[in-house]
């Protein structure tokens, strides 16, 4: 851990800037030289900002005090922990419950699978829960496909008690080899994007409750799959559409499945507690090696898009 306070300004004295960029930097879950590359782009293209990288695992007080001397946009991909800004406009990663998110899509009038919460107030219903569910757990960080289990909806609800925190969300089918989208984006801007395809079928829906049981739902990697760049154009415009449903959450890991019968699209989560940094988090290696070799950060220019992205958002909003 370090406080990149000699960073304070390269190119242009923070005391000349009018306003103040703050990138908090999570040490373990970013490399910090992807800041710096994203610092130095912004120095570049917009010489009336200054930029600050801090650690999200101090109060990187020294960065914090030199920040606040101008109006300050602070941006953070992962939620706030040890590091708590003196002033400015804070976009970062929030910590959020499935139900919360939930929420909040439907609010925005995405499409969302019907779900039903366990200990909702209102009775489930099998008819909008449809002849199969998915069994989620609805614990606040639980892990994505971890424990999900395919059950026919009348199996699932006379079960129901004796289970854990979980919510019911009906099966949408991608197909005989599930697949599932990954878009990330910076204020609604796709940086990466990428769709994942089981390389193990699913068990057909007519099978006995135990072979449903078992059967693969979602490409995993433990599982075997298949990785390929997206860019089709509606995944890519739905993924904005969903930022705006969480506008607080600057960069956001959509999961957005299609259902393979009618070509519908429907978001699942944006993962919005932000340890998602695609371009050199733990598992960025197996993501460029199942693409092949390709570096993601290639796919829409990420760099240039994030910097242009945050000198937009500081010029408008730091405060």
């Amino acid at each position: 851990m370090y406080d990149f306070s000699i960073q304070v300004a390269i190119g242009i004295k923070a005391s000349l800037a009018e306003r103040h960029l703050l990138l908090v930097h999570q040490p373990g879950a970013q490399d910090p030289r992807d800041f710096e590359q994203i610092a130095a782009i912004v120095r570049r293209n917009a010489p009336d900002l200054a930029v600050f990288i801090a650690s999200n695992e101090i109060p990187s007080a020294v960065t914090r005090k030199q920040a606040a001397k101008r109006p300050t946009l602070v941006f953070s991909p992962l939620y706030l922990r040890d590091f708590a800004p003196e002033r400015g406009k804070v976009y970062s990663g929030q910590l959020m419950t499935k139900r919360q998110q939930m929420a909040r899509f439907l609010a925005a009038g995405l499409a969302v699978p019907p779900f039903w919460f366990k200990g909702s107030d209102a009775p489930p219903d099998p008819a909008v829960l449809g002849s199969h569910v998915l069994v989620k757990s609805a614990e606040l960080g639980a892990s994505r496909w971890r424990g999900i289990v395919l059950r026919r909806t009348a199996a699932a609800l006379a079960e129901i008690d004796h289970v854990g925190d979980v919510f019911l969300q009906r099966y949408i089918d991608t197909g005989h080899y599930p697949a599932w989208y990954r878009v990330y984006t910076i204020f609604g801007r796709p940086v990466a994007a990428h769709k994942n395809t089981s390389t193990v079928a699913r068990t057909p829906l007519n099978a006995s409750d135990e072979e449903l049981a078992k059967s693969v739902v979602q490409a995993r990697r433990a599982t075997g799959q298949t990785k390929t760049l997206c860019h089709e154009e509606d995944v890519l415009a739905f993924a904005g559409a969903i930022y705006r449903a969480v506008p607080e959450v600057p960069f956001q890991a959509c999961d957005i499945i299609r259902e393979q019968e009618t070509g519908k699209l429907y978001v699942l989560e944006i993962n919005p507690g932000g340890n998602t940094w695609v371009f050199s988090r733990e598992n960025t290696a197996n993501v460029i090696a199942e693409l092949g070799g390709y570096d993601i950060r290639q796919q829409f220019n990420a760099f240039e898009t994030i910097a242009d992205a945050l000198i937009e958002r500081t010029r408008l909003e730091a405060e």
